[in-house]
């Protein structure tokens, strides 16, 4: 396994539209990396699931959203290890919601 530097929760955000019989799903440029993506965070302490996600999609998108489910809590290694441009190397267990218009 390789050096991980720090665990950290986080959430992750589905965001779909669903018009004349399309789904479209929101995503985001991530100003760290440069690579598209859902709308994600980290969940601070003293805070659920749901309110982090909330949270995080005013902050990251200004839209105001309601959980409509969990979907899964993701924490395997192989997927959920992400490799910062600074070198900090993190493993995320990510919880995975989806909202409701």
């Amino acid at each position: 396994m390789k050096r991980i530097d720090d665990l950290k929760a986080g959430v992750a955000v589905i965001i779909l539209n669903e018009e004349d019989e399309k789904v479209q799903v929101l995503l985001q440029k991530r100003s760290d990396v440069g690579l598209w993506g859902i709308p994600s965070g980290h969940i601070e302490v003293g805070e659920t699931v749901s309110e982090a996600a909330i949270r995080e999609v005013k902050e990251e998108t200004n839209l105001d959203i309601k959980i409509k489910k969990l979907i899964g809590v993701y924490s395997d290694p192989n997927s959920q290890v992400f490799a910062y441009p600074n070198g900090k190397v993190v493993h995320f267990i990510t919880g995975f919601v989806v909202q409701k218009t």
